[in-house]
């Protein structure tokens, strides 16, 4: 059987995470195997998910769940409930209808990880952002305007930019002083590695992150104060990303 590990939660009695973290998992026809529930929906097998709220209800007095790694291999998605089938022939696995569950048939095939202790949270979790504002819009404003008045240079050469948010121009202009001064532009679309999100600060604060900074984040893109393009023109000094990115 080839594959790849997948990372993904059970849920079981309190009682039975420290002898699994120690002897294994067992599988059907194994000595000890049994359901906690019912004889199993999707195959009589031991039942994942890389949903934690899918293995959740299965813990039992506690607040704690495992995280292991199973080889699923040749994967059989079931159509329908198959009450305590055997594993299919031909397969390795069984996965439920909707893909959240993952059903491993043999033992040699689990390996717990983690124990994950947890609590239950009260109200949506909202992200937010450390922002160290070092200028002020004004601030900004004048370097730009000196920015602006320098002679073209080469001193943005290499380097490739998209912008978001209320910046201390319009993007257009923007934009071309970035041409002036020998840099490149990029779309939305290619906010990929390689291109530098210039972002106003009041982009960074919103509570829900806009399109352009969320791709950005994936994308790993370093998003950058407007200053450091102003900076690097001004001072002709090549700066390195890291003094202006937002944390």
């Amino acid at each position: 059987m080839l594959s790849y590990p997948v990372l993904a939660f059970h849920g079981t009695g309190q009682a039975n995470i420290d002898p699994i973290t120690s002897l294994g998992f067992k599988a059907p026809g194994e000595s000890g195997f049994k359901h906690a529930t019912d004889t199993g929906w999707y195959g009589k097998g031991v039942y994942f998910s890389e949903y934690p709220s899918y293995s959740m209800p299965y813990i039992k007095g506690g607040n704690r769940i495992l995280l292991c790694q199973v080889l699923p291999g040749k994967v059989y998605q079931c159509s329908s409930l198959i009450h305590g089938s055997p594993l299919m022939k031909g397969y390795d696995s069984h996965t439920s209808p909707d893909k959240k569950e993952l059903i491993i048939f043999n033992s040699h095939h689990i390996l717990p990880c983690y124990i994950l202790h947890y609590t239950h949270a009260h109200g949506d979790f909202k992200y937010k952002r450390s922002i160290k504002v070092t200028k002020s819009v004004d601030e900004l404003k004048k370097l730009y305007e000196t920015a602006a008045k320098m002679p073209a240079t080469k001193i943005l050469t290499g380097l490739t930019f998209h912008l978001a948010g209320k910046l201390a121009d319009k993007h257009s202009e923007i934009y071309n002083l970035i041409i002036k001064h020998g840099g490149k532009t990029a779309t939305q679309q290619q906010l990929y590695m390689g291109v530098t999100l210039v972002a106003a600060t009041s982009e960074m604060k919103l509570e829900t992150p806009s399109v352009k900074v969320s791709l950005a984040e994936n994308a790993q893109v370093p998003i950058v104060s407007e200053d450091f393009l102003y900076d690097r023109i001004i001072t002709q000094q090549k700066k390195d990303v890291s003094g202006y990115v937002f944390s």
